[in-house]
């Protein structure tokens, strides 16, 4: 170590190079997609030595576990803070899957209109991943988010008695399909609607259009009535 450099110095500039890393990847992989994004892409996107990436993560893999991960802790807090403040209660079944859902997917929207960049990457990148008959991804995904979906299935299951389990698997899954698809940015709306509406409204597109749909699908695949909107 050079003379009067101290370790806390060193540590905070490697810290920073591997948030900067994992910054880089997080855009790279979710404009190119993981596979044609090359390690010599994401350090050349810094202007940084190529050991950078080996050195702080082994392998491209597992700067993808962590580029998921980092966030995936932040967003799991703040859905499970949420839903732990939801009074279960039977007896009203729209009113408190409505409070369900919105604490599960509101934090997601949160973080997107956040203004960090970050979030909108990550967010093209999930849908990627989830979209992708790949079981390296799966593996992924299933550590980061089937606790947090587990917790929010029993919560439905304990608001919605006698239900089927299946049902309410089937849509979460609705959920996790819609919400990610309008996160990724696709242009689908821009082309279907001949330009008049954008994908890249989705504060407009999600809230509250997506809570409301989700609810009433909800109870609609349970058979549940659906009380009328005024």
């Amino acid at each position: 170590m050079p003379a009067g450099q101290s370790p806390k110095r060193v540590y905070k500039k490697t810290q920073l190079l591997r948030e900067e890393l994992l910054d880089a990847a997080e855009a790279l992989f979710a404009e190119r997609g993981f596979e044609k994004t090359s390690i010599r892409d994401i350090t050349n996107h810094l202007g940084v030595r190529l050991a950078a990436v080996n050195y702080h993560f082994d392998s491209k893999y597992n700067l993808l576990v962590e580029v998921i991960h980092r966030r995936a802790g932040r967003l799991n807090e703040a859905r499970l803070k949420l839903m732990d403040a939801v009074e279960l209660n039977p007896n009203k079944p729209y009113e408190t899957v409505d409070l369900l859902v919105r604490a599960m997917w509101q934090p997601l929207l949160d973080y997107y209109l956040s203004g960090d960049d970050g979030w909108h990457y990550y967010c093209r990148y999930l849908a990627r991943m989830i979209g992708a008959d790949e079981p390296a991804f799966r593996d992924i995904l299933n550590r980061e988010y089937n606790g947090i979906s587990k917790i929010f299935l029993e919560k439905l299951s304990l608001v919605l008695p006698k239900r089927s389990e299946y049902q309410l698997h089937c849509a979460h899954q609705f959920m996790i399909g819609t919400f990610t698809f309008v996160m990724s940015n696709n242009k689908r709306i821009d082309g279907i609607s001949d330009g008049r509406f954008h994908s890249d409204d989705v504060e407009q597109i999600l809230s509250p259009h997506f809570f409301h749909y989700a609810t009433a699908g909800v109870l609609g695949i349970l058979g549940l009535e659906v009380p009328r909107r005024t």
